[in-house]
C-alpha cells in the first residue's frame, strides 16, 4: 500500500506525528517494525523508510529537528547493529539523503507566474535528469518556504517560474531555461 498526501503549506515539526502500528503487517504476516528476521527481504526496513521521511521533512521545511531525529535513528540503529548496517540498504539511502541531498525548487508553478508550458519545462527537466537523491518542491508564485529553508524568500524572476538548486545552506543562481538546467543538472 503506498500513501500520498498533497499539502496546502509545508508542515512545521511539531504538526506532524507518524507512527507505524505493530498491526502494520507485510504480506508474510511480519510486523512493518523495521528488523528482519533473515536480513533478507522485498520490503524496505520500517526504519529505513522513517529515516528517508525525516531527511525528506528536513530538506523540505528547513527545520533542524527533522534532521536531529534523523541523526538519532541512525545512532541507535548503528550502535545496537553496526555490523548489520549493509543489511539495511533503506537506512544507508536515508543517511546518504540527509547528508548530500540536493533541493531543487520550482518556484512559480501557480497560474500567476510565466505560463504554464514554461513550469512545465523547468518540471520535466528536473525529473529527465534522473536524480536520486533529490527533494523537488513546486512552489506557487504568491508562497513562501519557511524560513529555514535555504532557498526561503526566492521566487520567480521577471514573471517567469525559476529553478534554484540547493545543495547544503546554499543556493545557486536562479535557472529559467530548461536547456540550461538540463545541463547544470548534468554536473550534479
Amino acid at each position: 500500500m503506498t500513501a500520498v498526501w498533497t499539502l496546502d503549506e509545508a508542515l512545521r515539526a511539531d504538526q506532524l506525528l507518524l507512527e507505524l502500528s505493530d498491526r502494520v503487517k507485510d504480506p508474510g504476516d511480519n510486523p512493518l517494525d523495521g528488523n528482519w528476521q533473515d536480513g533478507v527481504s522485498a520490503f524496505p526496513s520500517g526504519n529505513g523508510v522513517m529515516a528517508e521521511v525525516l531527511a525528506r521533512l528536513f530538506h523540505i521545511t528547513g527545520e533542524a529537528e527533522h534532521r536531529e531525529r534523523a541523526e538519532q535513528l541512525f545512532q541507535a540503529i548503528a550502535g545496537k547493529e553496526a555490523e548489520q548496517i549493509s543489511h539495511q540498504p533503506s537506512l544507508m539511502n536515508a543517511f546518504e539523503l540527509l547528508q548530500t541531498g540536493v533541493q531543487i525548487v520550482i518556484a512559480g508553478t501557480g497560474s500567476s507566474a510565466g505560463s504554464g508550458s514554461e513550469a512545465e519545462d523547468l518540471r520535466r527537466a528536473v525529473f529527465d535528469a534522473g536524480l536520486v537523491n533529490r527533494v523537488v518542491t513546486h512552489l506557487p508564485a504568491d508562497a513562501d518556504l519557511p524560513s529555514g529553508h535555504p532557498a526561503q524568500g526566492k521566487g520567480p524572476i521577471d514573471g517567469k517560474p525559476a529553478v534554484y538548486i540547493c545543495v547544503g545552506e546554499t543556493c545557486g543562481l536562479p535557472i529559467v531555461d530548461a536547456e540550461l538546467l538540463r545541463e547544470e543538472l548534468a554536473r550534479l
